[in-house]
């Protein structure tokens, strides 16, 4: 096994990579490591994640669930980037296509999810842009019923910490500036009208 020792507090990166007539997709989120009494191996510890966030009814499987079809699924990779970074890991999606059975809107059309907590600041409130979008989702630039329900497991898995017998993985919102400041995501929203991105931001989730 790999040898590096990772231990509570380390944040690690999770990347869900996709791919919608032959644009690729992103959809990052950040993880902070808890419950580790002792440096534990970390190769180890990204398969334990990967367990918990790439399984059905979790995190991945949420985000499938509001994209159309025709979306594919082409990996998810995780790497650790704070306190040290290391080189990063690929694994197969549980789940390879969107489960919307409707078409999509264009590819630069998506929706965003605004994440908070209770503190003020820009380093306490993130965005995911999230596309492609089915066409039920959105009418005249809102977002429909359809939209919500669709929605409300993905943004509970947002906010939920996942943990296995030992340790657990807090949903945080990166701060770049001092990562060791970064703080747990509380609240998850959809914003209530849609968004056609600019050319530099197409597919990469931000």
């Amino acid at each position: 096994m790999p040898g590096y020792n990772v231990a509570s507090g380390a944040i690690l990166e999770a990347v869900i990579g996709m791919q919608k007539d032959g644009q690729a997709i992103l959809n990052v989120s950040h993880w902070k490591l808890g419950g580790v009494p002792a440096p534990q191996n970390g190769v180890l510890l990204m398969n334990s994640f990967n367990t918990l966030f790439n399984v059905a009814g979790s995190y991945l499987s949420d985000l499938a669930n509001v994209l159309p079809a025709e979306t594919q699924l082409v990996y998810v990779s995780y790497q650790w980037i704070f306190p040290t970074r290391y080189t990063y890991r690929t694994y197969t999606p549980v789940v390879v296509a969107g489960g919307v059975a409707q078409p999509s809107l264009p590819a630069n059309v998506c929706l965003g999810v605004e994440r908070n907590n209770d503190f003020a600041g820009k380093h306490n409130r993130g965005q995911f842009h999230i596309g492609p979008v089915p066409t039920t989702f959105v009418n005249n630039s809102s977002t429909t019923a359809a939209a919500t329900a669709a929605y409300a497991p993905f943004l509970a898995s947002c906010c939920a910490q996942l943990t296995s017998l030992v340790e657990f993985w807090d949903p945080i919102l990166f701060n770049k500036a001092d990562p060791a400041a970064s703080k747990v995501t509380d609240h998850a929203v959809l914003r209530t009208t849609s968004r056609v991105l600019h050319r530099r931001t197409v597919g990469v989730g931000i």
